[in-house]
């Protein structure tokens, strides 16, 4: 799969991409696990080696400019996507250093589409960002890159598990667990 995306400051002017210290995206989709409550979860397209969700390991160097701080992403890994009537959501940690003095930016930004250029009309909001940030401001886990609730429930479903532990990594599961 591509990708194409801006990358702008706040003014919106181009961001130096010399700045730009990570850039990786995910790709999963939505599917059904209990039509009768209504209850989904994500499937994960780009596993590690062990099984576990992750990034695409491209980095800069699948990145092509197109101008005006518009750039195309490709993944390495490539996917087959066998049902494109369900949403797909493609989920970024890109963190930059916006002054040279160590002070990082992050963003994750989210897309829902869905392949066959159907509408989307189902997404998994089950929380956000804010509620999380009400205590943990910022949210910031795994060295800090990945800030917003809805890129974590991207790689933590009832599907995976710790592979040390053999706990459940479920976001669900992982937040009753912790904030009981």
């Amino acid at each position: 799969p591509e990708v194409t995306f801006s990358l702008v400051d706040g003014k919106g002017k181009p961001v130096d991409l010399s700045k730009v210290t990570t850039i990786r995206f995910t790709i999963a989709r939505i599917i059904e696990i209990d039509v009768a409550k209504n209850r989904t979860r994500y499937q994960n397209y780009i596993l590690n080696s062990a099984g576990q969700p992750t990034y695409d390991s491209g980095g800069k160097g699948n990145l092509t400019a197109l101008g005006n701080g518009a750039y195309k992403f490709k993944f390495n890994s490539a996917i087959n996507i066998t049902q494109p009537n369900l949403t797909h959501t493609i989920g970024a940690q890109i963190q930059y250093n916006l002054d040279g003095d160590g002070f990082f930016a992050v963003a994750n930004p989210l897309f829902n589409f869905r392949p066959d250029g159907g509408t989307v009309t189902n997404v998994r909001e089950l929380s956000t960002t804010d509620a999380c940030n009400a205590c943990h401001n910022p949210l910031a886990l795994h060295g800090g890159g990945r800030r917003d609730y809805g890129l974590c429930t991207l790689c933590h479903h009832p599907d995976v598990v710790d592979p040390e532990t053999g706990a459940s990594v479920d976001m669900a599961h992982m937040i009753h667990q912790i904030h009981i």
